[in-house]
């Protein structure tokens, strides 16, 4: 799921983010991990600016890899220089862990290759709630503590003082209750044949949300065959 998208610098004209969906389709009980991608119509493909996405693969060819990525063992940085390494209980960023307990060890390795201070690193959960958040003016820093074990889902979230971004994958450790719109059909169907009145009754929930508009579509089949274009 994009957090970026664009074909020019990092924070510049070309270049939109959107981390704000990525938690919304984390919120709606989406497995899913970070990237960042070019909309590039100019050339300079891969490098048109320092937005990448890591995998952490047990080695560098195509079957590891795309074990790796159906793992969602990935982050995505807006800084091609930084390293993050996840884990909670010793497991990688995108595992799911069946039974967590109440208490959580996460531990946090961050190195930034370029030389700039790692700057803050947030723990974040549904809704993008930080739940926990560090400062290191370190370029190289780690981060070992306890968290309890009261929501679904916690990513990694680093900001570094440039403003570029980092996010991980999450590591689930409860189910997500999904959020979202949801209908309930009628008893009885919504078919009706030509001509025919028939009463319609919908409940509609979204979850806090409001709902602004509902629409009703007809599918209107066609029984005769057509001639072709």
């Amino acid at each position: 799921m994009e957090i970026g998208n664009g074909e020019g610098p990092i924070h510049g004209n070309g270049y939109f983010p959107s981390y704000g969906e990525y938690i919304k389709a984390l919120d709606m009980g989406w497995k899913l991990a970070p990237s960042i991608n070019q909309d590039n119509h100019k050339g300079k493909w891969g490098d048109a600016n320092d937005g990448r996405n890591v995998v952490i693969a047990d080695g560098l060819n195509k079957k590891d890899i795309i074990t790796a990525i159906r793992n969602l063992s990935v982050y995505a940085s807006e800084d091609k220089d930084i390293t993050v390494d996840f884990t909670i209980n010793g497991h990688i960023m995108g595992s799911t862990l069946a039974d967590a307990g109440k208490t959580l060890n996460v531990d946090i390795a961050v190195a930034e290759q370029g030389g700039e201070s790692i700057g803050a690193v947030d723990i974040l959960t549904t809704g993008g709630k930080v739940i926990k958040s560090m400062e290191s003016s370190a370029d190289t820093d780690r981060f070992t503590f306890e968290l309890q074990n009261d929501y679904p889902y916690y990513l990694v979230r680093i900001t570094e003082a440039d403003g570029d971004c980092v996010f991980t994958a999450p590591i689930w450790t409860k189910k997500v209750e999904a959020k979202g719109i949801t209908a309930l059909s009628p008893v009885g169907g919504d078919e009706a044949t030509v001509g025919e009145e028939k009463e319609l009754s919908y409940t509609f929930s979204a979850e806090g949300e409001k709902i602004q508009s509902v629409e009703v579509l007809s599918l209107i089949h066609i029984s005769e065959p057509t001639r072709p274009l």
